[in-house]
């Protein structure tokens, strides 16, 4: 599968449990470790790891297995590896005390998913603070 096919799993899974506040960090340029960095915010430990579960399930349900699982115990942050994606769902205090975005803003494109809309969901480009729209389903894999 490629990463941005899994991406669309990724973000759908998140995307129907009401994950808070997704983005997708683009590190293929910057990072041998991933492709793609995926952060969400849950609204309580029980919704992060429920969160985190519904990705691995929906990786599981095509098939493919995460590499690791860390951070359950607790809730506060929970990182699920898949390889070509790194998905870190957080509590948001949490989130914004280790402000991962910021660490990656300056080296790459920040992609901000928000809910969907109709039937297609959209993604917002953020670059060096510049502000673009999207349309991910057609500009950012190329379908329609």
């Amino acid at each position: 599968m490629q990463s941005n096919e899994l991406l669309t799993l990724v973000l759908a899974a998140l995307d129907d449990g009401k994950g808070n506040d997704i983005k997708v960090i683009d590190v293929r340029n910057k990072t041998d470790i991933t492709d793609y960095m995926v952060i969400a915010s849950g609204t309580s430990d029980r919704h992060v790891v429920s969160l985190a579960d519904r990705v691995v399930d929906r990786i599981k349900d095509n098939q493919l297995t995460p590499l690791g699982v860390e951070g359950k115990n607790t809730g506060e942050w929970v990182l699920v590896d898949l390889g070509d994606a790194i998905i870190h769902v957080m509590k948001p205090q949490t989130r914004e005390f280790y402000q991962l975005e910021k660490l990656w803003q300056r080296l790459t494109k920040i992609w901000r998913a928000s809910r969907c809309v109709g039937n297609r969901p959209r993604l917002f480009a953020i670059e060096y603070q510049a502000i673009k729209s999207y349309d991910y389903c057609k500009t950012f894999w190329g379908a329609g």
